[in-house]
């Protein structure tokens, strides 16, 4: 979950397209 984080900040603010990947 650390390592999405990072990428939903560098790609999207939001969560859910970044939860999908």
């Amino acid at each position: 979950m650390t390592i999405l984080k990072k990428k939903k900040k560098k790609g999207s603010p939001q969560i859910t397209p970044d939860e999908r990947y």
